[in-house]
């Protein structure tokens, strides 16, 4: 009898839950509640069936349940169940780290090399503190570290000094390529010639008994054969013999072919040894060509003129070049020696040269070139051209050229008669002697100044 009254309560419940309560309007009828739960039809809550308990949102086997009061550690709240065992989770947003919860960042799932850390605000790996970023690894800050050499330097790691290449050496604070002559030492009153790296003689000097002695004005000074020099102030005068007059460091005919020359005011005329006059100008004035009989002002021949050629090195094609006042200076110089000198084994030394301002171009455009690599070289230029002199000094003026290219200095010796570099005569080769025995009728001179350091080029 008690089992037919259960089995009837039974049937009658199960009818009740399934139609619908006037007073809970149907609680469950769009309930779906989550597995090993029901939907209590009097509530409309989801109920875990017996042996089930409540862990969160779930229905979880056995006696433990998440409560308000399971999981309390800051940031670590969200609660769990796994075999019967309360699991804390960090909250959203949070990963654990350690036996914390973090807030997530950039740097989640990064992993940096050694000697770096990832940089929380862009997730990048950078170096530590005393380390920075070489070929892509972090290596330790040395003596050399943000320090910058300059051109043809390095910097040496065991005390962080800027030290010269391999092949260069420090000059007037720069470090220049070695040339002829690095590490080459010379006697007194010498130095070092950059082109073969020999000792010479300094200007004012000459070779005597394998050593350099103060010039006599009247050394290499013969009066033409008519006469004898004397020390005249530091100057030579040649005293002269019967039917000759002195002309400075020369004895000229009483009667002589510069009696009717007067080098139109501005100049001295001499005979040469072929018999012939020419005007040796003052400062300011050159021969006119072609037979150096009167003088003109240097800038007749020595002015601007057309060329087709980068004599800057700047990438540009440039169509005229104006000499600077410097290589006017030395073209005048030239002309003037060339007049004055003692024949030196070619008739034609004497005669003036004409300024070719291609020659000029190309010799500034040579000057630059040594500048940029610290020496002394000689390159072909011109078509044309059969002779180069190239040299370098630090007055920056080019006045040193002068006394090196001719032997003399116009500051100081008006006549230019001695030379501190070797004659024609001697077979030795020297600046003065291109100049003197050239065949060419052209010349052109090309200067370019480099902080203290001045470089000169002549064609011819």
């Amino acid at each position: 009898m008690f089992l037919k009254i259960v089995l009837a309560m039974s049937i009658f419940l199960l009818i009740y839950s399934c139609g619908d309560d006037p007073q809970t309007g149907g609680l469950c009828d769009d309930k779906n509640c989550q597995e090993n739960s029901y939907c209590d039809v009097l509530t409309g809550e989801c109920i875990c069936f017996d042996g089930y308990s409540l862990s969160g949102d779930i229905c979880v086997s056995g006696d433990v349940v998440c409560k308000n009061d399971s999981c309390t550690q800051e940031h670590k709240t969200k609660c769990s169940v796994d075999n019967n065992k309360i699991i804390c989770s960090c909250d959203d947003g949070f990963h654990k780290k350690g036996n914390k919860c973090v807030v997530n960042t950039n740097c989640d799932n990064v992993t940096c090399n050694s000697n770096e850390h990832c940089d929380e605000s862009s997730g990048a790996c950078i170096c530590n503190t005393g380390f920075h970023l070489d070929s892509g690894n972090c290596i330790a800050n040395g003596n050399c570290y943000n320090v910058t050499c300059g051109s043809n330097e390095h910097c040496d790691e065991s005390n962080g000094a800027c030290v010269c290449d391999t092949g260069f050496h420090l000059d007037g604070g720069n470090c220049i390529a070695n040339g002829n002559c690095y590490n080459v030492t010379c006697g007194s009153n010498e130095h070092c010639d950059e082109s073969n790296g020999a000792c010479i003689c300094n200007t004012g000097f000459h070779l005597d008994g394998g050593n350099c002695i103060v010039n006599d004005p009247c050394f290499g000074v013969n009066c033409n054969g008519h006469g004898d020099c004397v020390n005249n102030g530091g100057f030579p005068q040649c005293n002269c013999e019967t039917g000759y007059v002195s002309n400075g460091a020369y004895c000229v005919s009483e009667s002589t072919p510069c009696d009717s020359i007067n080098c139109g005011g501005k100049g001295t005329c001499y005979v040469k040894e072929n018999n012939d006059p020419i005007c040796a100008c003052n400062v300011g004035y050159s021969p006119e060509l072609p037979d150096g009989l009167n003088c003109v002002v240097t800038s007749t021949y020595c002015k601007t003129g057309a060329i087709n050629f980068d004599y800057n090195d700047d990438g540009i094609i440039e169509t005229s070049f104006t000499p600077s006042d410097v290589e006017c200076s030395m073209y005048e110089l030239i002309n003037f020696i060339r007049a004055v000198h003692d024949k030196e084994g070619h008739p034609e030394s004497h005669k003036p040269l004409a300024y070719e301002v291609t020659f000029s171009a190309y010799g500034r455009y040579h000057c630059i070139k040594m500048a940029q690599q610290g020496g002394l070289f000689h390159e072909d230029f011109p078509p044309g051209w059969r002779g180069q002199n190239v040299a370098y000094n630090h007055d920056g003026s080019g006045l040193s050229h002068m006394n090196q290219y001719m032997g003399c200095n116009p500051s100081t010796n008006p006549i230019c008669v001695s030379s501190s570099e070797p004659h024609c005569d001697s077979g030795v080769l020297s600046h003065h002697c291109n100049i003197m025995k050239t065949t060419n009728v052209h010349v052109g001179i090309g200067m370019y100044l480099d902080g203290s350091r001045s470089y000169s080029t002549q064609n011819f």
